[in-house]
């Protein structure tokens, strides 16, 4: 049986999974310049922090704005619709929702969906688009796919290796 999850729960999935990616990218890091210090956050959801950098993604996909932006009303309400969806995400870990399949798979996509565009706009940034007279007419989609020539993609029909070729 199929069980269908409604949008904000997909939302607060997908948050959570871009939360936990954004932890484990920071877990395997060691630098030895100091850090400047973290912004308090900006509520806290059952003791759960809301950081500053969390609020601006939410902010920016729910309003288009980045949070200075907003008005003293639509900062309030874009609060409370960002605390709203930390307790649903937190109601949805309590009824062990992640241990549904479908649900997993989602969060890995989403994970994965994050990953890509995180190495996309990397991409865009240190390295400028070029021109359409000087690309040429067999380059394919922009942006470029990875550089490595050992990725595949193996699937029950089919195998293909990146760049297409």
């Amino acid at each position: 049986m199929i069980k269908r999850i409604s949008t904000r729960a997909r939302v607060a999935l997908s948050l959570a999974a871009a939360f936990a990616l954004a932890a484990c990218n920071q877990a395997g890091k060691t630098t030895d310049t100091p850090k400047p210090p973290a912004k308090p956050p900006i509520a806290t959801v059952n003791g759960t922090p809301i950081s500053s950098e969390a609020f601006a993604i939410w902010s920016q996909s729910q309003n288009n704005k980045k949070p200075e932006e907003l008005t003293p009303e639509a900062r309030k309400q874009s609060v409370e619709s960002i605390e709203s969806l930390y307790v649903s995400a937190q109601e949805a870990e309590k009824k062990n929702l992640l241990a549904d399949p479908e649900v997993a798979a989602q969060l890995e996509l989403q994970r994965l969906n994050v990953l890509a565009n995180a190495l996309f706009s990397s991409t865009s940034r240190t390295r400028s688009r070029p021109s359409r007279s000087s690309r040429p007419s067999t380059s394919g989609a922009w942006p470029p796919r990875p550089s490595s020539s050992t990725a595949r993609v193996t699937s029950s029909s089919r195998t293909s290796s990146w760049p297409r070729t």
